[in-house]
């Protein structure tokens, strides 16, 4: 029996949330809520462990660590600081950039039915 990856549609969650939360500072709201919610959804996409394992994220988030209370506003330095990261992140795993292997046979699997 061969075994395949099961595809579950995460990515346009994360399309859609990076989408918002570039918006959310060019506008200048740079609350610390944004930040955490794409956190959630990258997680999701990291392939060997969660995002919160990342060596580029625990020395960021280790440095410059985002407030206890999510809907407190951060500085727009510090907000950039974490969009460079979550980029950084995304092009470590292949997200983001050509990587250079052969795509794994997937089975497709509908989660709407759930």
């Amino acid at each position: 029996m061969t075994k395949t990856s099961l595809y579950k549609d995460t990515i346009t969650d994360l399309n859609k949330i990076w989408s918002d939360l570039t918006k959310t500072y060019l506008i200048g709201d740079t609350r610390a809520i944004y930040l955490r919610r794409f956190e959630l959804a990258l997680s999701q996409n990291c392939p060997d462990t969660p995002l919160w394992y990342s060596p580029t994220y625990m020395r960021i988030s280790s440095k410059y660590p985002l407030p206890k209370d999510v809907s407190e506003y951060i500085s727009r330095q510090r907000f950039y600081l974490y969009l460079q990261t979550y980029e950084m992140i995304m092009r470590e795993i292949g997200l983001v950039g050509k990587k250079d292997e052969d795509a794994p046979d997937v089975k497709l699997f509908d989660m709407k039915g759930i």
